[in-house]
């Protein structure tokens, strides 16, 4: 793990590796690409499952959990919910169904704002329990 910086901030500040960081991108891919291209083979009720399901609800708690867990363990560094919100967004691209091309457009935006605005606020919330319970 890197050293974080001390300069005396509210946060723990770390500089981005993307060797430190793997795991959590990891966990995105299989969250976000994985989990989906599962749901899209077993039919249409798979993708509605996915479409209601993982959308609006499971997607927004899988964001909390890798999100907080990497600003417990790394500090806050604003390129890893970047690249968040890019890996999650290009999952409604791919998987999710919809019947009008406005739509998925609308939706894809919304959820690149949304999904990264998450990312960004779940982060900082980790770092600062990070800084709350002693972490360098």
């Amino acid at each position: 793990m890197k050293k974080l910086k001390k300069n005396g901030s509210l946060l723990p500040v770390s500089k981005f590796s993307m060797e430190n960081a793997k795991l959590y991108v990891i966990a995105v891919i299989i969250c976000f690409h994985i989990l989906p291209m599962i749901f899209v083979f077993m039919g249409p009720t798979g993708q509605s499952v996915l479409l209601n399901m993982f959308m609006f609800m499971i997607n927004p708690m899988l964001i909390f959990g890798i999100s907080f867990f990497y600003g417990v363990r790394l500090g806050f560094e604003w390129k890893f919910p970047l690249i968040f919100g890019i890996l999650s967004t290009a999952s409604i691209v791919m998987y999710y169904n919809f019947s009008d091309m406005n739509y998925l457009l609308l939706s894809a935006i919304l959820c690149a704002v949304v999904y990264t605005l998450f990312a960004y606020l779940f982060a900082i919330f980790g770092a600062f329990v990070k800084k709350l319970m002693g972490g360098d």
